[in-house]
């Protein structure tokens, strides 16, 4: 079960009850046989059978798989648990008119910065198989969620809104690109009930992967964002407040009705936004959790 949860099929001996050495190994030729060599330059433990080898790096040595795992539980249940530290300080009963804490997004961002794809539960096989988007939600509550988003090769999570919030994020496998925009103006009612308002582009898009830090965004900076994934993905969040439905936190989507041109840099660089209904394809579907809970 060990070896098979590490996506290897076990030798005929390691479905046996453990012992060590294996006897059912060691047959009468002794095919088992440890070797002491020694040279005027060097002695060294030399050992004939592979299999064996093999065995002893598993079971003595490494601990097992059985406690690698343990281990890597563990240390992912510590790390949520930091994350869920700084977040229960945090207070957002209303979400952010004002941006939050320099500080706490420096120490949340450093926090999520050692969330692992292990420590969630997950595998980069399972993920590769995944064919349509997947929500995973870790933790929610009335002031932070914090949830993992998987998003298969060529898929995307399109554009949307954060209203009054702030989002740190961090690329646990894959790759990720973002396209992120500033509102210049609020928004006005367009004669379909819609909103429409002129933005900036908070930056050029940028591909994100594991070997990047985290990221944040706020009410005031890359507030407007999609996602497109260029490879499968998996991505976590911590929203501060989360979407509130039946409040002004509902999320919104755009398109980009007219683009302007010019770079990010450029002050007038510009772009037309106009509200979409909710995409009623290809959104996330939920999936529970796998991970330790913080």
């Amino acid at each position: 079960h060990e070896f098979l949860l590490h996506g290897r099929r076990p030798p005929s001996w390691a479905r046996q009850p453990p012992c060590w050495p294996p006897m059912a190994a060691l047959g009468k030729r002794g095919l088992f046989t440890l070797t002491l060599s020694l040279s005027a330059r060097h002695s060294a433990l030399a050992f004939r059978s592979r299999a064996q080898m093999s065995w002893l790096s598993t079971n003595f040595f490494s601990m097992g798989p059985a406690r690698q795992a343990a281990s890597h539980e563990k240390d992912g249940g510590d790390c949520l648990r930091a994350i869920k530290a700084i977040c229960d300080g945090v207070e957002t009963p209303e979400g952010f008119a004002l941006d939050p804490p320099a500080e706490t997004l420096r120490e949340l961002e450093q926090a999520v910065g050692d969330i692992l794809l292990s420590h969630v539960g997950l595998k980069e096989e399972w993920v590769q198989a995944q064919e349509r988007p997947l929500f995973l939600p870790i933790v929610q509550s009335d002031d932070y969620d914090m949830a993992l988003f998987l998003i298969p090769a060529g898929e995307a999570l399109p554009l949307h809104d954060h209203p009054k919030m702030a989002v740190v994020s961090r690329v646990l496998c894959g790759a990720l690109e973002i396209e992120s925009f500033d509102f210049t103006e609020t928004m006005e009612e367009s004669s379909d009930e819609r909103r429409v308002g002129f933005a900036r582009r908070s930056h050029e898009p940028v591909i994100k992967t594991p070997e990047d830090a985290a990221w944040h965004l706020t009410a005031s900076f890359g507030n407007v964002h999609s996602f497109t994934a260029k490879e499968a993905t998996v991505v976590l969040d911590v929203l501060m407040p989360p979407y509130k439905h039946d409040g002004d936190r509902d999320c919104r989507y755009y398109r980009v009705e007219e683009d302007f041109g010019g770079s990010a840099n450029e002050a007038s660089q510009a772009v037309l936004l106009r509200e979409v209904p909710e995409p009623m394809r290809r959104l996330p579907s939920y999936y529970p959790y796998p991970g330790p809970v913080p």
